[in-house]
């Protein structure tokens, strides 16, 4: 029970800092014995300090307010991204401390290998080390399903990954608690932490680029599934077609409104074209993205119809999750969605009127940097209870 007092009192302590001890023990409804008992030992391991400018009387002596100490270790996130990956080195608030960025695909197609993932790892606690500053956690998010127990990637393929035991491999060459999730999960760990989703009970964040997929927050816990694999949408079945074939690489989903099946739609369609290509499209058609076909929608009629049959789509499947979860916040995100905004009021225009109880739907705030703040969060989360014991008993050495 103390341990658990401990960390919510920490909690408390980050989130609405800074706050005196009796505002403590009114809002965690704890005896002011406990919560100086347990501020002192806070104190003593340097997670907490006392503020040198006293909080203003209410009637007696001015209370001493304390604050979260976000120096007093710093944590690894990873974003593995299907194009570049970033390490970043933070403090307990998730202010950046030092980042790298590097591509995830060298020419020739060599990828990134776990081993190099584990380098840049190490590489950042080096420079923690170098700060003074112990590690409290790693939390690196991958382009798949995993089994996050394990932190396993189950399969990556745009990185040829397949069963790697990542969270295994860098837990050995550093010592340091390690987790690995999926990226959109942790995308929309970072939109409820920091972004279009603060302040809700429950979101669903989807993300449109390459492929799509969704991350699921309940009351500030990811939802997984029981495999893992729940917000696997790029494989909703959309129609009585999508069960006369088979979904090995993309799903149906995503070859309807992911900007990879996009693309391809606009190869295929125009390929069957008779006589030359009509203008704005590039005359090499292995060179023509999603951003081609969005591009050229407002003058062009094959690009117009793919468009308009992508956001169809997009809106039954929005719809198709709020029927199902009915979240209080739809965050939708990725390249496809970011880079063509007019997107989601047409969503939300197709849905008006279709289902009993619509949610909001925003577009995500955080951007490239979503799978980072939601790693930082993760980190955070799930090493409280190891930060405080490890800095006690270094503490207690000392």
């Amino acid at each position: 029970m103390s341990r658990v007092n401990t960390t919510a009192i920490l909690e408390l302590i980050r989130r609405r800092g800074p706050i005196s001890r009796a505002e403590i023990a009114r809002q965690l409804r704890l005896s002011g014995s406990t919560v100086t008992r347990l501020t002192a030992e806070l104190i003593e391991a340097g997670l907490v300090v006392q503020e040198a400018t006293p909080g203003v009387s209410s009637g007696g002596r001015p209370p001493i307010l304390l604050s979260f100490n976000q120096r007093a270790a710093a944590l690894i996130a990873v974003d593995v991204g299907g194009s570049s990956t970033t390490v970043v080195l933070a403090d307990l608030d998730g202010h950046t401390l030092t980042r790298r960025t590097l591509p995830s695909c060298q020419p020739g197609g060599h990828a990134i290998t776990p081993q190099e993932v584990v380098a840049l790892v190490q590489e950042a606690a080096s420079h923690a080390s170098a700060l003074g500053l112990p590690v409290r956690g790693v939390a690196i998010g991958v382009p798949s399903i995993t089994r996050h127990q394990e932190g396993v990637v189950v399969l990556a393929p745009a990185l040829g990954w397949k069963e790697v035991p990542l969270g295994a491999l860098v837990r050995e060459a550093t010592q340091l608690p390690t987790f690995v999730e999926n990226d959109v999960n942790l995308a929309a760990l970072g939109e409820y932490t920091a972004g279009a989703g603060r302040g809700v009970a429950a979101l669903v964040a989807v993300l449109v680029g390459t492929g799509i997929g969704a991350g699921i927050v309940i009351d500030g816990r990811l939802y997984r599934g029981v495999h893992d694999a729940a917000g696997e949408i790029g494989y909703l079945l959309v129609g009585r077609e999508s069960l006369h074939h088979t979904y090995p690489g993309f799903g149906h989903l995503e070859r309807l409104a992911g900007g990879h099946g996009i693309a391809e739609e606009a190869r295929a369609a125009l390929a069957a074209r008779h006589g030359p290509l009509p203008p704005g499209w590039p005359r090499d058609l292995r060179q023509l993205t999603a951003r081609d076909v969005f591009r050229l929608a407002d003058r062009d009629p094959v690009a117009a119809a793919i468009v308009e049959r992508a956001t169809d789509y997009l809106a039954i499947a929005v719809a198709n999750i709020a029927a199902l979860l009915n979240p209080q916040r739809i965050v939708l995100g990725g390249g496809v969605i970011l880079g063509n905004p007019h997107l989601i009021g047409a969503i939300r225009d197709r849905l008006a009127g279709r289902i009993p109880d619509l949610p909001e739907i925003v577009r995500a705030e955080l951007g490239d940097e979503a799978v980072l703040v939601g790693a930082v969060a993760l980190a955070r989360e799930r090493t409280s209870g190891y930060a405080f014991v490890q800095t006690l008993e270094h503490s207690a050495r000392a």
